[in-house]
Order: C-alpha cells, then structure tokens, then sequence
C-alpha cells in the first residue's frame, strides 16, 4: 500500500473505493485527487498502475488501511496489446525504440508458445519498474543509462489468451494472474518466445482480487455526484454517501466471521481476551470479529480464546453503505 497523508478537516469514511484509474495519470496522482475531494482520515491505494494503464485501482478509506494485511489478493485479470516488430527501453508505448524486427509472427504462432507462460514461471521484472536495487529505485538507476539486470522471481499465471488481432502488428490479449506479474515483461517475453521483439501498447486492468471493472467508478462520475449535491457534509461529516464506497468486510469473505455481544466487545477493545465456547468450531487461526453494527476488529483464537488484533475505531457519523 502507498499511504497519502491528509492534512485538512477530515471525515469519517471507512471503506474500499473502486477508482477506473484513467490512461496518463499516476497512482499517485489519482490518490491526491480522492484526497482533496473526500478527506478521509487515511487513504492508501493498493498496488499500483502504470501511468500508460488504466482500470481498477483500489483505495482504502479511514480504518480499511488496517484490512490490508488481510486480504489475500489471489488474481488480477488485465487486457492488454501486444505491438511486434518493436522493442522499447520501458517495454512499453512510453519508452524508446531501442530494437527492431521485420519479423511478424501470426495468431497461431503466437498460440504455439502461449502455453509455456501457464502455471508458475521465472520473470525478469522490466528495469523500469519500481524495484529497489541497492536502496534505489531501478526506474532511477533505468533513467540515469546504468546498466543492470533485475533477479527473476517466481509469479503464477492462470489463463493466457489472444482474445483480437488488432493488425498485422499488434494482438490483444486477456491474463489472468497473481500479484507481481508484470504484464510488461509477459509481453516482451511472448514477443521473445516467438522470434521477434515487441511491447505493451494498450494495458487495463479489468479484475483487482474481489473487485472488477463494474465495480469502478470514474474521476468524472465521482466529481459529478460530489458537485450533484450527492455528497452531503454536516459538521465536517460525511452522513450520506452515494458514492459506491464497498463496506469495510467485502474483502475478507475468506476469512470467519465471529460474532461477539456488547460485554464481551468492550473487554477486546480493553485488550482482553474472551472464551470462545460458543465457537469451538473455530479451532484456531484469525478470525472478523463482528458485533452488533457489524465488523469491529481482527482477532485470532488461540488456546481457546479469542484475542484481539487490529482493532477498528468506527464513530456515530461514518457512511452508511447500504
């Protein structure tokens, strides 16, 4: 997570905000903008997006920050194009050419190699990638000419598919895979197994773990409802939200649920452990901890008992979800 501190009067907002990251801007950038709009007390989005991709991009709101150890990530789906015959210092449209090929390989070339990319593979993530390589960023040493090659790492790829042939030149493609997968370097990889040289020029993301592309909403739409009069503020808080914020437990469906009464939540939230009887199904391992108005904590039943973990500080004003 890249965490954006906030600096003005600040609201109660807790919760996952689905942004359709636009083509041109940073992560960053993006962040900044959710910032000045809304003021939550915390905002950090989850994982990044290249400035040239654009898609699903997941900020934390409030108390969500302290859900993202939690929530486990399986796969990102992205679409994406292929453009052969080039070779680029970024491995994408933004960067230089820096190799050619007359060779031009057909759909079922393409499809002959495209299974040796299934399973868990070595990738050599793209030097203009923000990998520290001796405390700094390999885009900077990239940026500066330094010559270096990044250690390969182990990712997971599902599904690989061409899913259009754009031109004679450029192929698109849908991936479906684990965190740290670098479409960049799958593409400059395929474009290798096939003879030829060739870069990313289109990349969206279209699935982020739960969330998907349908689940996005964009700078303007979220601007308009803010003007619209949708975002209602009183005494600095937010008390109605139509803003298509998800509630703080929509990315722990794997994780149980344990529901605890009101004596027993005052005692986790003084620190204090509490016997599980009532749920001794639950052997051991972490568990939501959900009371009356819904998720209040992270726990883990150890020994019999319930412990506290990450404990949630939800006022009387935050949003209603529903």
């Amino acid at each position: 997570m890249s965490e954006i501190k906030n600096s003005k009067t600040k609201n109660n907002i807790n919760g996952w905000l689905v942004i359709d990251k636009p083509f041109g801007l940073t992560s960053t950038k993006v962040g900044s903008q959710l910032k000045r709009l809304l003021r939550p007390q915390k905002i950090g989005h989850i994982g990044t997006l290249d400035p040239l991709a654009s898609g699903v991009l997941t900020f934390a709101l409030g108390e969500a920050t302290k859900l993202i150890p939690y929530w486990n990530i399986t796969a990102k789906q992205y679409a994406f194009h292929i453009t052969f015959g080039e070779r680029r210092s970024t491995d994408d449209a933004e960067g230089e050419v820096v190799e050619r090929s007359s060779v031009l390989p057909t759909a079922a070339r393409i499809v002959m190699f495209l299974d040796q990319f299934l399973g868990t593979i070595d990738q050599v993530p793209p030097n203009y990638s923000a990998i520290q390589v001796d405390g700094k960023r390999s885009y900077d040493r990239a940026r500066k000419g330094e010559e270096f090659t990044l250690p390969s790492r182990k990712v997971r790829i599902d599904d690989l598919h061409i899913t259009q042939r754009i031109s004679d030149e450029t192929y698109a493609f849908e991936v479906t895979c684990g965190t740290g997968t670098y479409v960049r370097s799958l593409a400059r990889d395929i474009a290798e197994a096939c003879g030829t040289v060739g870069y990313v020029s289109y990349l969206r993301r279209i699935k982020d773990g739960c969330f998907e592309i349908k689940d996005a909403v964009s700078l303007d739409e979220l601007l308009n409802k803010a003007s619209d009069a949708i975002l209602v503020e009183e005494n600095s808080k937010i008390r109605h939200n139509h803003l298509g914020i998800f509630p703080l437990s929509s990315v722990l469906d794997d994780i149980p649920a344990v529901t605890v009464g009101e004596d027993d939540l005052k005692r986790l939230y003084l620190g204090q452990a509490i016997p599980v009887e009532s749920v001794s199904d639950l052997v051991s391992g972490v568990v939501q901890i959900q009371g009356v108005s819904g998720l209040c904590a992270m726990g883990f039943i150890e020994d019999g008992q319930l412990k506290p973990k990450r404990l949630l500080h939800l006022g009387e004003h935050d949003v209603d979800y529903y």
